[in-house]
């Protein structure tokens, strides 16, 4: 038996074939369940994360706090492939308010300049591009005997997704032992009706008791993928049909 430490990160996969049909007596088949440990790198993906990088440079601050300003020079020194000012600022092409638009590979982000403090500070949110909400990146520039430290602070949280028939996702902020507990359900369309893949992930936060905690996870996991199955199946008979409860 795979016993993971407080740093493995457990999965719970369960795939339940429900048909959504208006066939009368059919019940939920499952297809099987799925549990693997990873190795856990780094934070884990719910909740707020930061980042925070620093740099020092012989240039004075006004020189770094003009590139950050201007968005076309951002190819010639950083990963982004193109930009373009998709709306200028209040007072100035790219001043507060203004939005730029980067690409990098098959990445468009849209991002909008949030507050400005010539010399000091650049800081910008990114309005989409990334399944991530609330990113936020604070550039402090502070003057060094040799130059200029650069201190780039960005900070985010992982997005909790919805697509419409096609996925439902949420996170666990508080009442159990684990951490970093997120739950997909993706529901993909069937010839007898709908897949339901219920996948749950999440860390423990007690050292050695990850395999317990799973165990115990894993049976209300298959109680509540099977409960959904049936009754999505039994809305779909329509009225006077059973609960959908499985025996």
């Amino acid at each position: 038996m795979i016993r993971p430490s407080r740093r493995d990160v457990c999965d719970i996969s369960h795939d339940l074939s429900a048909p959504w049909s208006t066939r009368p007596g059919l019940t939920p088949k499952s297809q099987g369940m799925k549990r693997s440990c990873t190795r856990r790198v780094g934070k884990g993906p719910v909740g707020s994360q930061v980042i925070d990088k620093i740099a020092t440079t012989s240039a004075d601050a006004s020189v770094v706090f003009a590139l950050l300003r201007d968005g076309a020079t951002w190819p010639e020194w950083s990963p982004i492939d193109s930009f373009e000012l998709e709306r200028a600022g209040a007072d100035e092409p790219e001043g507060v308010d203004a939005i730029r638009v980067f690409r990098t590979g098959r990445y468009t982000m849209r991002e909008e300049i949030v507050e400005l403090v010539p010399g000091r500070r650049f800081s910008y949110a990114l309005l989409s591009g990334l399944p991530i909400r609330d990113y936020r990146v604070d550039v402090d520039l502070e003057p060094a005997r040799d130059g200029t430290v650069i201190k780039w602070h960005a900070s985010f949280a992982e997005i909790v997704e919805l697509v419409p028939g096609r996925r439902f996702s949420y996170a666990l902020l508080s009442g159990l032992p684990i951490r970093d507990y997120r739950v997909d359900v993706d529901l993909e369309p069937a010839r007898d009706g709908t897949v339901i893949r219920w996948h749950a992930s999440f860390a423990s936060k007690l050292p050695g008791m990850g395999w317990l905690i799973r165990r115990r996870l894993a049976g209300v996991t298959e109680q509540f993928v099977k409960g959904l199955a049936a009754r999505a199946a039994a809305i779909d008979r329509g009225p006077g049909s059973a609960s959908g409860t499985l025996e």
